[in-house]
């Protein structure tokens, strides 16, 4: 049976017309009943619902209607779904809780109205409820690669390059960083993909993209001129026909380094782009990654349109998370001109004080979450559960690490590295959305959450053909809502000859 409210109003109920529900996405339709005559007050007016039209499982939303005329009495109650509490909090708006579920549903509220000529209508609304589920790293389904041209186009080349990856839907192509001492942007189309079996995977065979808009430098371009020296791209986004992108300082020792941000604007003529002052994000390298948009519903929820994150993957521990991190943000705020800071909320946080794993040297052999050869390197809610997935790479989880030691195979390494030269992984991290939620209402820490699964990525081209014995690890990554796709870059693994070095890009689908 369905709850039911109803809501009296003793004196002639005026609510102006235009007012939003912050955060959310609002449904608004116009009242229009060909039933009640054309001189009816009601028949004349403007009657909307908004509020959002997307909710999660056990969550709480508003709704309001708006009007611009005068009401005697107006009466919520649900038409259909599962059972959900509808609670009045000021006259014309109702909360609504839905219940606990594990699967999918959607729900129908309406607002009865009357006015003191005893004329009556009906406003409806329908929400999405998403219900409480969990992705697994099955959800990923490899679909095919690409390699990417490694001679110099413009400003820069694709080898030796850092991973900063962002797809354009627009054109189905990729925005790419180039070489790690340039830092420039080119644009790729994504050709066919090629799928080998894996006791076949040869490079040679993948279809090779050339830049469709050359490698253009970029922090040269920035009105301020660099002033703290940023030198490495930490994450890229397309989005609205803008570049976001995220800079830090490779090894800041003093860990001072505010400027993070910038919007490059005009990509469809990379010759010709204009770069945005510098901005600084809250969290600085904490959040100044990879940037992902949330689904819809996500959205609705925490009133943010996108996630930013990053972990300990420059050098310098003492000013980095030491685990992945989710940061909520606006990409709209980078548009701002009051403040030259991003605000961001803090889902997931670490620090030295407070570390992801407290062994990251992993003394005690016993460590397979994080050490100090991991990095993540992208990280995105799952479409249709509450799954945050991280991806990236780890090390040193079965042989042990240390500083500057020399390897089972006679390298001495410059700083931490496995015992074991071959003991180097891609790896993946997947955290239960319900912990972030529990953050964001005071009930934990950002530090204390811990991932529900985690291990080992099996990706293709893993080994690098020429040197079988190097490992091919993920240095960059991007997910495309639309499509449902993910990007993930393989450092170096198109080399074919004794200099190039290129990447190969995955490309994977989630879910079905």
């Amino acid at each position: 049976m369905k709850s039911l409210q109803y809501f009296g109003l003793s004196t002639i109920l005026a609510i102006l017309y235009g007012c939003g529900n912050d955060g959310s996405r609002n449904d608004a339709v116009t009242i229009n009943d060909p039933m009640l005559p054309e001189t009816s007050t009601l028949a004349s007016s403007l009657f909307t619902i908004s509020g959002p039209t997307t909710a999660l499982q056990d969550s709480q939303f508003r709704l309001t209607l708006h009007t611009d005329t005068q009401l005697e009495a107006i009466r919520w109650q649900q038409l259909s779904g599962p059972t959900v509490s509808l609670q009045e909090t000021t006259p014309g708006t109702v909360d609504v809780i839905t219940p606990a579920n594990n699967f999918d549903s959607q729900i129908t509220i309406a607002a009865s109205v009357s006015n003191d000529q005893g004329e009556s209508l009906q406003q409806q609304i329908t929400i999405q409820v998403q219900g409480y589920k969990l992705a697994s790293i099955e959800d990923l389904t490899y679909q095919g690669a690409f390699r990417l041209d490694s001679a110099t186009h413009g400003d820069s080349t694709a080898s030796y390059s850092n991973g900063a990856i962002a797809y354009n839907p627009n054109n189905h192509s990729i925005f790419y960083v180039g070489h790690q001492y340039h830092q420039a942007i080119a644009e790729f189309p994504i050709p066919e993909l090629v799928k080998q079996p894996s006791v076949e995977e040869d490079i040679r065979l993948l279809n090779t993209s050339y830049p469709s808009q050359d490698f253009v430098t970029i922090l040269d371009k920035q009105p301020e001129g660099n002033p703290e020296n940023l030198n490495r791209t930490t994450g890229i986004q397309f989005y609205n026909n803008h570049i976001y992108a995220n800079y830090a300082v490779y090894y800041d020792a003093p860990g001072d380094t505010k400027d993070t941000s910038l919007v490059i604007s005009g990509v469809d003529d990379l010759a010709n782009l204009q770069v945005s002052s510098i901005y600084e994000m809250e969290g600085a390298v904490h959040s100044a990654g990879w940037i992902s948009a949330m689904p819809q519903v996500w959205q609705d929820y925490f009133g943010y349109s996108h996630l930013a994150g990053y972990a300990s993957n420059l050098a310098i521990n003492s000013r980095s998370s030491i685990g992945p991190t989710a940061f909520l943000m606006n990409l709209q705020d980078w548009h701002s001109t009051d403040t030259d800071k991003i605000p961001t909320e803090a889902l997931m946080d670490f620090g030295l004080r407070h570390q992801i794993h407290p062994e990251r040297y992993n003394e005690s052999g016993d460590n397979n979450l994080w050490t100090e050869l991991s990095e993540a390197h992208h990280g995105f809610i799952v479409p249709g559960t509450y799954t945050y997935m991280v991806i990236g790479r780890s090390g040193g989880h079965h042989s042990g690490l240390g500083y500057k030691i020399t390897q089972n195979n006679g390298h001495t390494c410059g700083g931490p590295c496995a015992y074991d030269s071959r003991d180097y992984y891609n790896y993946y991290w997947l955290f239960d959305m319900k912990d972030m939620i529990a953050v964001q209402q005071g009930v934990k820490q950002a530090y204390e959450i811990r991932p529900y699964d985690y291990g080992l990525l099996d990706t293709p081209y893993k080994n690098l053909q020429m040197a079988p014995e190097k490992v091919n690890l993920i240095s960059g990554a991007n997910y495309d809502a639309a499509s449902n796709q993910l990007f993930v870059v393989l450092k170096g693994a198109g080399q074919l000859g004794h200099y190039d070095n290129p990447p190969v890009i995955l490309v994977y689908q989630i879910g079905q």
